[in-house]
């Protein structure tokens, strides 16, 4: 999973806008396209959110759950779909029809609040 968070923090980096030089503000991905890309950061979402992953009415049954949850683990740059992961087992998947929770963090450790030394 570590390759994952490193693969998404480089397509961040190349498609957020740099610091300002000059009067333009261009990306990495813009300067070595030579023209502006106005929805270069569509699709990027934080990394490890909560997502759903649609399940097609092909493959489930009345009953069944129209989504599956899982991991957010980035931009799959063979297909541009997300790259998503289970929340249990870790197998990997690739989606376009993908819902997500960018607040909610499945494998985020909540840290206690009170002091360590004592009240």
């Amino acid at each position: 999973m570590p390759i994952y968070a490193i693969l998404h923090a480089i397509d961040v980096l190349n498609r957020t806008a740099d610091s300002v030089s000059g009067k333009t503000n261009f990306s990495r991905l813009e300067r070595w396209k030579g023209h502006a890309l106005p929805t270069q950061t569509k699709g990027l979402y934080p990394f490890g959110c909560l997502a759903f992953k649609h399940v097609p009415p092909e493959l489930r049954t009345k009953l069944d759950a129209h989504a599956t949850p899982m991991v957010y683990l980035g931009i799959d740059p063979k297909s541009r779909s997300y790259r998503l992961g289970t929340l249990y087992a870790l197998n990997l998947s690739v989606s376009v029809d993908v819902t997500f929770m960018e607040s909610v963090f499945p494998f985020r450790r909540v840290q206690n609040q009170s002091s360590p030394l004592g009240s």
